[in-house]
């Protein structure tokens, strides 16, 4: 099982979101995240990633923790996710080794090409909600077998 961050840019009632290039989310639309490191803070993590895949710049003091996620493949536990909205941020996103290209979407009408489970529970935290949930897939992620998600109004 791996400790992951996932942070999704917010502004007004648009989300920013990139296109992966390679791994399980290659042709997704996602948003900026990864694995924690060793010895490495869920909150430094995030950071990092962001730069890493968005080429944008947060300060650890501008993100607020949203969702806890854990994804499973088969019942079998593989990511714990904390997830994240930043509404602040410095530089213009960019192409990454990680992301091909970034687009804003509203927040209302989410593209079809992401995570299934993404389908259910993102729409929770951009209606203001803080959320703890389980996505279950089949093993290769392509079927959303369960959802549960316990969620309170911030």
């Amino acid at each position: 099982m791996k400790v992951s961050t996932l942070c999704f840019y917010v502004r007004g009632r648009n989300i920013l979101l990139g296109m992966a290039k390679g791994g399980a989310s290659m042709g997704k639309w996602n948003g900026y995240g990864g694995k924690v490191n060793y010895g490495e803070s869920v909150k430094a993590a995030a950071v990092r990633e962001i730069k890493e895949e968005s080429a944008l710049m947060v300060n650890e003091k501008d993100l607020r923790q949203v969702a806890f996620v854990r994804f499973y493949f088969e019942n079998v536990l593989r990511f714990e996710c904390h997830v994240f909205f930043a509404k602040t941020w410095r530089g213009e996103p960019r192409e990454t080794k990680e992301m091909r290209s970034h687009r804003w979407f509203q927040t209302s009408e989410l593209p079809k090409r992401m995570w299934l489970g993404d389908k259910k529970w993102l729409p929770l935290i951009l209606q203001k909600r803080v959320i703890r949930a389980a996505v279950h897939y089949n093993e290769d992620g392509s079927k959303l077998k369960k959802f549960k998600c316990k969620s309170a109004v911030f």
